[in-house]
């Protein structure tokens, strides 16, 4: 990832991402890789949101998303919906919503794109667009590639903001608030540059304010059917 990050940091870019990174160590845990991102700053100011792991001082781990300016740690989310099974060693945490400059950028980890109610914290949070850093590099191009890009899509439909999809070798895209897609590639062999333009969005949506109202409509709209069909029913006993 350095060597495209130091590709990136000429381009003079307002924000890189690195995907989730639940295997490696803790970036400013480790001397050599605290060090190689203070070296980066060598190459021009950056700022860096990175997928690294983190321990408590009780050892218990998170998969974290660290924010990073030129070499030094400023903030830290945590993966907040670890997956089942496969990451049960994994502690629960909470995202958090990051101020690059002058935006409010809220950030999630993977299995966190699955649950409404994690994003829209974010955007509770005062949060102008999403960013989902994921390792989906076992997907492959498959149908659990598409469930997943399908559920961010969902969640920034929900939460009118736009949000960005990293992860490592699977996709690399930026769905607009309507949930579509806008730029960016679905999978590669290799991890790649992608430049994305990401436009922020205030205010809250009507989802975001109001969770409950489409499980509220559907049951609604089910207890209307009901009635209907009793309604009819004893017409035809008649």
């Amino acid at each position: 990832m350095s060597s495209l990050t130091k590709r990136a940091i000429a381009m003079e870019p307002y924000l890189i991402l690195w995907p989730e990174g639940g295997n490696g160590s803790a970036l400013r845990q480790v001397a050599y890789a605290k060090n190689d991102l203070q070296k980066l700053a060598s190459f021009g100011n950056y700022r860096l949101i990175a997928g690294s792991k983190d321990y408590d001082k009780d050892g218990n781990s998170f998969n974290v998303a660290e924010y990073v300016v030129n070499g030094g740690l400023v903030a830290q989310a945590q993966k907040g919906k670890p997956v089942p099974l496969l990451e049960s060693h994994l502690s629960v945490g909470s995202g958090s919503v990051f101020d690059v400059l002058n935006h409010k950028v809220g950030v999630g980890i993977c299995f966190d794109s699955d649950f409404p109610m994690t994003i829209h914290q974010l955007v509770r949070q005062s949060a102008d667009s999403i960013v989902l850093l994921s390792n989906d590099s076992s997907f492959g191009v498959s149908a659990l590639t598409d469930m997943h890009l399908a559920y961010a899509g969902i969640r920034a439909l929900e939460s009118g903001r736009e949000l960005l999809f990293v992860s490592n070798t699977g996709p690399s895209i930026l769905l607009g608030a309507n949930g579509r897609y806008k730029s960016g590639y679905k999978s590669t062999k290799e991890p790649m540059l992608q430049q994305h333009k990401i436009d922020a969005y205030h205010g809250m949506s009507l989802y975001v304010r109001y969770p409950y109202i489409v499980s509220l409509f559907l049951l609604l709209m089910l207890a209307f059917y009901i009635a209907v069909i009793q309604v009819w029913g004893a017409r035809d006993d008649h």
